[in-house]
């Protein structure tokens, strides 16, 4: 996969950091890609004896793709806290906010299936639609365990099965009909560029996964919680 070119050159020695440095610059063919590239030449690395006092780095894209993923990931870990603070703040329950939280990783196995399937990369635009997906499924989780606390203030029932069950029967139509809409919006996008693909598929494959956990693992864990309270209230 490489095409080896010569040229001329001034005789300058090159340092960074007090360090005498070589450059070696490549273009990607069409198609190409830096990371995976990148990635075959460390491996190749140990077969090339270098001399003591000689190492390589990597730079250009490859450099620019790692930087950039750790920056989303400082900002999906932002984004998190942030939701989490509001979401404490709105039920003024720590467990609560940490059952809504829980979905959010979760649904990452159906980010991960949806990709590999698709034959799509874990890209940047990928982790853009994983930030997005994360705020998407805690209005879900929202809309679920406003309707269970509602319910309780009104005492609107007689046993913890049917206080979960009445709620997550009454907020199943929007939950279900706001992932069907999303999904059908990202499907242009799977159609308009390979760019922007791995994000329309990230927020599809994560927001099916997702609803799934959250009309089946919230519920169930509510559940499991009201009826701690009131076994310890007889």
């Amino acid at each position: 996969f490489l095409t080896t070119t010569a040229n001329r050159n001034s005789s300058v020695i090159n340092h960074e950091g007090g360090i005498r440095v070589s450059s070696v610059n490549a273009q990607l063919a069409p198609g190409g890609n830096a990371v995976a590239i990148t990635t075959a030449f460390e491996a190749q690395e140990a077969s090339l004896n270098l001399p003591d006092g000689v190492s390589l780095t990597y730079g250009g894209d490859s450099e620019q793709v790692q930087k950039t993923f750790t920056e989303m990931g400082l900002a999906l870990i932002t984004g998190i806290v942030l939701m989490f603070a509001i979401i404490v703040l709105e039920f003024d329950a720590l467990v609560q906010s940490l059952r809504l939280l829980a979905v959010v990783p979760l649904s990452l196995a159906g980010v991960l299936w949806m990709l590999f399937f698709m034959g799509q990369p874990l890209s940047f635009t990928a982790f853009l639609g994983i930030i997005a997906l994360a705020g998407v499924l805690i209005n879900h989780g929202i809309l679920l365990i406003d309707g269970i606390n509602v319910r309780k203030r009104r005492d609107e029932y007689g046993d913890p099965e049917t206080l979960i069950l009445d709620a997550a029967t009454s907020r199943l139509r929007p939950i279900i009909l706001t992932t069907i809409a999303t999904s059908a919006g990202m499907v242009p996008l799977t159609l308009v560029n390979a760019t922007w693909a791995p994000l329309a598929f990230t927020i599809m494959g994560g927001l099916i996964y997702g609803t799934l956990l959250t009309l089946i693992f919230v519920p169930l864990r509510s559940l499991k919680a009201e009826q701690k309270i009131q076994n310890k209230n007889k």
